[in-house]
């Protein structure tokens, strides 16, 4: 059998992996978002991978739009859903 601290363990290691398979892919690197933020044109990326994009460029990679800003709001409804989903409710 599995002890309480190897299977406790797991849970942890395996948690974020299940969340993050939950989510939508990033628009930048096609990967599942761990850190989703909401950027000045409304569309949901992957923190670091925006946060990368916003040191070369002041335009949205999905519309082409010049950012009004380059604040990143975490998208609490991902978020949410993600803990929900992940607890069983």
């Amino acid at each position: 059998g599995i002890g309480a601290e190897e299977s406790l363990s797991t849970v942890t290691s395996t948690s974020s992996l299940s969340v993050a398979a939950n989510f939508p892919c990033c628009p930048i690197t096609g990967q599942p978002m761990k850190d989703p933020v909401v950027a000045a044109d409304g569309h949901t990326y992957e923190r670091r991978a925006i946060q990368r994009w916003l040191q070369t460029s002041d335009t949205s990679p999905l519309t082409g739009q010049t950012f009004s800003h380059k604040e990143l709001v975490p998208n609490y409804l991902l978020l949410s859903s993600a803990t929900n989903q992940r607890w069983g409710r």
